[in-house]
């Protein structure tokens, strides 16, 4: 029997707690045993993107083109045998904090968020596709959130983080409630 790929999203509630290392090192592994795609949706800190970055090249695919639609014809980028990787951003762009400004990214595009992940899955022959989100309150890592068949919430045992914490479950819930109240 053959299984679905899948999707998992790591989140947090802030920053800094080891998100990205902990979903870096979980594709290194899945990696070992299926052919695997990391993705930087972080595009505040873009953690993922610095930690690959001798890999980058410039006018490569990357995560936020692909929300966009911006249509490349490239692959990921091959980092190991079964390890591919997605960028949050084109190494050559000079403005990648300003074009987030203009980036059309709310609760709507949840649907195209999916469809876009499951045509990259197909295209690549993913097995896995790992979502590594922002730390913190953002509509690209809630619509992660909602797209993944798996979510790792990943926090410190600390008051300030744990306090990011229940703020990010709580925002997950209201907008999943709003989203389920919406009209299709």
């Amino acid at each position: 029997m053959e299984s679905k790929p899948r999707k998992i999203a790591f989140v947090s509630g802030k920053g800094g707690v080891g998100k990205t290392l902990l979903a870096a090192n979980f594709a290194f592994c899945s990696s070992t045993v299926q052919k695997t795609l990391l993705i930087d949706l972080d595009f505040q800190n873009q953690g993922a993107s610095g930690l690959l970055a001798e890999h980058l090249k410039n006018n490569c695919l990357n995560a936020f083109d692909l929300l966009i639609a911006v249509q490349k014809d490239q692959q990921a980028i091959n980092i190991r045998n079964n390890l591919y990787f997605l960028p949050a951003f084109d190494p050559s762009k000079i403005d990648r904090f300003g074009s987030q400004d203009r980036a059309a990214f709310d609760a709507a595009r949840i649907v195209d968020m999916n469809a876009i992940f499951n045509k990259l899955i197909a295209e690549g022959q993913y097995e896995l596709v790992i979502l590594d989100c922002h730390g913190g309150l953002d509509e690209v890592s809630f619509s992660s959130f909602i797209c993944s068949d798996v979510t790792f919430v990943v926090t410190e045992a600390d008051k300030v983080t744990f306090s990011g914490t229940l703020e990010l479950l709580d925002f997950y819930i209201n907008r999943a409630a709003a989203l389920s109240r919406a009209p299709n």
